[in-house]
């Protein structure tokens, strides 16, 4: 049970209005409420809504089950390494598409921390953990890091496991999203010519639809039409959770038809052993530095994907559709790469006006003035409606 702070005497003044039955917001902090063998009970929690209402759960299912202690047991220490360990196994293998990710980012933390109790990691130390890796890194990966360090201590919360989250107080640094990153195509070749030929084949995956990388590692066969030159992506492994299509253009169907299916597996990359391919970093990034790229990740060919076809006088709208963008912001970033595109419809918006317009001279009426002034009237064709 949470170490929460129980108040069990008379209501505090003050207090915000009730949100929902048994929850309370005061000060940016949450609070729940129930009622046990007639007193009522309210207990602090933390600064996120939807932990409290886990929390008020569980206290409701333990009363009705008979199990509740109205008095917090004493906690036993608990090492930061071993929630990390439940975090993976419990939390991030079965729910996370970045699993590979936060094994990546756990190792890291278990290094910087050592060998911590949970009660002992301050919001300072995860500050100056913030600090330290942006020396390193670029603040983007910081902020990442930072949202999984968040997201273990409030799982630690829910699980009886740790009292509070030293992250929540943290700020995330501002990052500028505006200029994206995209190889020009003599880099395109270059990265495509040291390419193993698994990453070979991934990559044009990703070059030809712009499928993310969670996506491409995790596709079937049964997800590839091959006679409809289709790919179908499952909401299941979607990040958005909506499944799209996407069409198979002539270079990856050539690909596609390159690959060895493996009888042991149901997915398109995988090991000899059926085993699918949970990372490819070492190798992409071994064909990056062969290839002499910089400042690119696996993710880079996604914002290549959609920056080509906006230099190719794609519509924004199309590109929304084929990257599977949730929302039409996320695709924005890619229209200043089509300076030209308001002129072109104006240019289209002419031509069709011009096509329906012819100049008649007509004598107007000047009030006794000398001469006729020419006007400009439209006249409407016989194929206007």
């Amino acid at each position: 049970m949470t170490r929460s702070k129980l108040i069990t005497e008379k209501v505090r003044p003050n207090w915000n209005k009730r949100v929902s039955s048994g929850l309370f917001e005061k000060k940016g902090v949450w609070y729940i409420e129930f009622y046990f063998k007639g007193r009522r009970i309210r207990e602090r929690i933390a600064a996120d809504k939807k932990l409290a209402e886990v929390v008020l759960k569980k206290r409701q299912v333990a009363i009705a089950e008979d199990k509740f202690l109205d008095k917090p047991k004493k906690r036993a220490k608990i090492r930061f390494s071993d929630l990390c360990d439940k975090y993976l196994e419990t939390y991030s293998k079965p729910e996370k598409r970045s699993y590979s990710d936060d094994v990546y980012f756990v190792k890291r933390f278990k290094q910087y921390f050592g060998n911590r109790y949970i009660h002992e990691i301050t919001t300072l130390q995860v500050a100056e953990y913030k600090a330290e890796r942006k020396s390193q890194v670029k603040e983007a990966t910081v902020n990442r890091e930072l949202g999984v360090l968040k997201s273990i201590f409030n799982r630690g919360i829910e699980w009886d496991m740790a009292e509070t989250n030293p992250v929540k107080k943290v700020k995330l640094f501002k990052v500028d999203n505006a200029r994206l990153r995209f190889l020009s195509e003599e880099e395109i070749k270059k990265l495509l010519a040291y390419c193993s030929d698994d990453l070979y084949d991934i990559v044009m995956v990703a070059l030809n639809t712009g499928m993310r990388r969670g996506e491409i590692l995790g596709m079937t066969w049964e997800d590839v039409n091959l006679k409809a030159t289709t790919i179908t992506i499952p909401a299941g492994n979607a990040k958005n959770k909506c499944s799209r299509d996407v069409p198979i253009n002539t270079a990856l169907m050539k690909v596609f038809c390159a690959i060895k299916i493996n009888p042991k597996s149901a997915y398109v990359f995988c090991h000899e052993d059926g085993r699918k391919f949970m990372d490819i970093k070492k190798s992409y990034s071994h064909a990056l530095n062969k290839a002499g790229i910089t400042n690119a990740t696996f993710h880079t060919l996604r914002h290549t994907f959609c920056s080509q076809l906006a230099l190719s006088g794609v519509d924004i709208y199309t590109i929304k559709e084929l990257a599977g963008h949730k929302r039409i912001e996320m695709t924005m970033r890619y229209s200043h790469l089509t300076p030209d595109h308001k002129k072109k419809a104006l240019e289209i918006l002419n031509s069709k006006i011009n096509s329906l317009t012819n100049p008649i001279d007509t004598p107007i009426d000047t009030g006794g003035s000398e001469g006729i002034i020419k006007e400009q009237r439209v006249a409407y064709t016989s194929t206007v409606n």
